[in-house]
């Protein structure tokens, strides 16, 4: 069970960064762009500058991507962790961990 909630809370970390934040040569993955120094409009604040009212905003402003990202995410993560939950109640851990090691790449 411990390889479990590894892998879970690996897919939940996973989820930070949206798949549709489009990364260039000069930007990393927080939508900072090294060459300017300035961050995309994908991200509501800058890194480690956590700004709730900013957060609110963004969020509240694209409420239809927020819904479908949610959806995503709770669907990726439930679907991983019943597959991970009946590899545990089966004894099919060892079998399954390879499996399952790319399931969480890929997400």
């Amino acid at each position: 069970m411990g390889r479990s909630c590894f892998f879970l809370a690996a897919v939940l970390l996973a989820t930070v960064v949206p798949p549709s934040t489009s990364f260039s040569a000069n930007t990393d993955v927080t939508g900072l762009n090294t060459r300017t120094g300035h961050y995309n409009d994908d991200v509501p604040y800058q890194e480690a500058a956590y700004d709730p009212e900013a957060a609110s905003h963004f969020y509240q402003s694209r409420p239809i991507a927020s819904t479908l990202r949610l959806a995503e995410i709770v669907t990726k993560t439930s679907k991983f962790a019943i597959d991970t939950l009946l590899d545990a109640s089966l004894k099919r851990e060892d079998k399954m961990e390879e499996q399952r090691g790319r399931e969480l790449l890929a997400m």
